[in-house]
């Protein structure tokens, strides 16, 4: 009785050695063949095969695949050779053409009955930037015909005559002329700028960009108001809305 339990025992232990020998196995061949699986789908080869050589520089491919495909060749890049083609210059800016220092006119006639227009014909001759920005003031504009009558004379005597020959007896009649328009010009200035700043300042200010020697940098049309210069429309709406003291 003894004899036959232990008979049955080791019989039991071999049964599931074996049993588990044969899992074992079958887990280890189930394995391999989903990794030959998984290396065909990716390689092209089998997983037991090994990482072919690839010699002869072609890339591997199934057996079956019949897609061509080339050897990896080396390409030679052409170095580049230096631009020979002119290079565009920048633009360079137009020189300034020097203003006309001679003789100028005195326009008589016209200093009686329209200063402003008067002026405006002496920057133009004397080839000065600010002709174009002489605004064109009615002549019944008093303080404007006259402010332009008497920057007028002081740049035609100076240009005329000179500082250096302005004090000599020969010209004292000129030189009278001449202090009688500066002493004017200076206090109608004083009274220009005292004025609120808005259109009507600035338009008279212009008047005496004549004596200035570079254009103000600034624009015009945005940085200056004025009752002449610029779009009429924007000018008349700034004017509702209050933003220039006209």
């Amino acid at each position: 009785m003894k004899y036959r339990m232990y008979w049955g025992l080791s019989a039991l232990v071999l049964i599931i050695i074996g049993v588990t020998v044969f899992s074992v196995l079958k887990d280890r061949a189930e394995i391999r063949r989903l990794k030959n699986e998984l290396a065909i789908a990716l390689h092209g080869h089998n997983h037991a095969d090994g990482d072919p050589a690839h010699s002869d520089g072609t890339e591997d491919n199934p057996p079956n695949d019949v897609r061509p495909v080339d050897p990896i060749q080396k390409v030679d890049i052409p170095k580049m050779k230096p631009d020979q083609s002119p290079k565009a210059e920048a633009p360079k800016p137009k020189p300034k053409k020097p203003l006309y220092k001679g003789p100028l006119t005195f326009h008589e006639e016209l200093l009686k009955t329209n200063p402003v227009k008067a002026l405006r014909l002496q920057q133009e001759e004397r080839g000065h930037w600010s002709a174009e920005w002489i605004p064109p003031f009615p002549t019944d504009d008093t303080e404007a015909q006259e402010f332009a009558r008497v920057t007028y004379l002081r740049l035609y005597y100076i240009q005329n005559y000179g500082f250096e020959k302005l004090g000599t007896p020969e010209y004292e009649k000129e030189l009278k002329a001449y202090r009688e328009a500066d002493a004017i010009e200076s206090q109608l200035w004083s009274n220009i700028k005292a004025y609120p700043y808005g259109a009507r300042r600035s338009d008279l200010m212009k008047l005496m960009w004549p004596s200035l020697d570079e254009e103000p940098r600034i624009n015009y049309y945005g940085g200056f108001p004025s009752e002449y210069f610029g779009d009429p429309e924007l000018r008349e709406r700034e004017k509702q809305l209050g933003i220039w003291d006209y």
